[in-house]
């Protein structure tokens, strides 16, 4: 029920007529309820659970806090495909961090502690969640995690279903899992664009990525956007279905929607999209691969910082980048850049997001504001020593005596 997790037990084995609360879960882990007889009304105490995950989403280290000690309850460790390892670590209930002398903490000996630490509830019951965050099923010694459309046995890394896009992916096994490269994919519940990789290395890096992305690609769609509990990205909707989209008005009472349409357009469809699943990771370059794409945000922040004052620094950011790349993958046309024989082409991606800047420099919402331009080129033009490149851009503005003319600027950014 929305993450929140009720057992009832007879009252033979101590329950009573209705549901109790188990846990529910929190942005670093999870609560759990403890319930003890001599609470009034059947009442519960709750304990706050942390978790420690890995660039999959593995479970690896669940902790608590007891008085002013850290503990650890549960340490998982996972061979590629999801097999848990064996117990060979240190017991369960150890002491990570104590308070030392004068308040400081320091880390604590690997020992068992008390037996009054032993009533911290322990992590292997209720919740089960681990493998990828996905839930434990070992009901009926069924041994598999239930990843929504499918079920996955860690035992011999395969699926026991057919992959619905099985078509899509016709060089590997209808049956395989994250395309047989479990270090470096996972496999989602979904059909959309997921976030997922990038949310959990900004929980790794302490960066915000994910959210910055988010908020550019509003500033170009119009769209309120957000992430489900899968890390779907999603557009947020009205009583009737529709796209909620922002608006501007000016002094005369006119209202516009905000942003560029064919891009709005162009991302609903690829959200809504149920024949292609778009993985996006952050990466050393921007790139797709089939429908994986990579962002990297030091090339993105390289353009926006040698983004001309001329120009809107917006006009190659995390958004309209994000976008261009979409159009590599299925949903978005499978097109292709121009090869290295016409390098003065822009290509039919280029193209299509040269219409978003145009509609987005011909919305009143940027009204007064350093027009995104036209890219004129896909690829950069280096210096002659190749270490910084430029790309050229034409906009609009207007001369001193009042006429509309065309110019010319870049984007001078690090090639290395």
């Amino acid at each position: 029920m929305d993450g929140y997790q009720y057992e009832e037990k007879p009252i033979s084995q101590g329950g009573n007529e209705r549901p109790q609360l188990q846990f529910f879960p929190t942005a670093e882990g999870y609560v759990k309820a403890v319930y003890k007889e001599q609470y009034p009304f059947g009442g519960a105490k709750f304990q706050f659970i942390y978790n420690y995950t890995d660039h999959l989403g593995n479970i690896r280290l669940s902790y608590t806090k007891f008085k002013y000690d850290i503990v650890k309850l549960e340490e998982t460790h996972y061979y590629p495909f999801g097999l848990k390892h064996g117990s060979y670590y240190t017991t369960a209930y150890t002491r990570l961090v104590k308070k030392g002398k004068k308040g400081k903490t320091a880390l604590a000996s690997k020992t068992p502690v008390d037996s009054e630490l032993r009533r911290i509830p322990t992590t292997d019951r209720a919740y089960k969640y681990k493998y990828n965050g996905k839930e434990w099923q070992e009901e009926l010694d069924l041994n598999v995690y239930a990843y929504g459309w499918r079920d996955y046995d860690p035992a011999i890394g395969r699926f026991n279903k057919i992959d619905r896009f099985a078509e899509k992916y016709y060089k590997l096994s209808t049956y395989s899992y994250a395309g047989n490269n479990p270090i470096l994919f996972v496999d989602v519940q979904g059909d959309s664009i997921n976030l997922s990789r990038m949310q959990q290395y900004d929980n790794i890096k302490y960066t915000n990525y994910k959210q910055t992305l988010i908020s550019s690609l509003e500033n170009v769609t119009g769209l309120s956007l957000s992430t489900n509990k899968n890390g779907n990205l999603i557009f947020n909707k009205d009583a009737k279905g529709n796209a909620i989209i922002s608006t501007t008005t000016d002094v005369n009472g006119n209202t516009t929607k905000n942003g560029s349409s064919t891009a709005r357009e162009d991302l609903i469809s690829s959200i809504r999209n149920e024949n292609d699943d778009i993985m996006v990771r952050i990466g050393k370059k921007s790139s797709t691969s089939e429908s994986l794409i990579s962002i990297s945000p030091k090339q993105i922040n390289n353009f926006i910082n040698g983004t001309s004052s001329k120009l809107n620094n917006e006009t190659m950011g995390f958004g309209l980048v994000f976008l261009h790349e979409i159009r590599h993958t299925p949903s978005g046309g499978s097109n292709h850049d121009p090869d290295k024989t016409h390098t003065e082409s822009t290509g039919p991606v280029v193209d299509r997001v040269n219409i978003y800047r145009n509609e987005l420099d011909t919305n009143p919402q940027n009204k007064g504001l350093k027009p995104y331009g036209q890219r004129l080129q896909y690829y950069n033009t280096p210096n002659s020593l190749k270490t910084r490149g430029s790309i050229y851009f034409r906009y609009q503005t207007k001369n001193k005596k009042g006429k509309t003319v065309y110019r010319r600027s870049s984007i001078y950014f690090n090639l290395k």
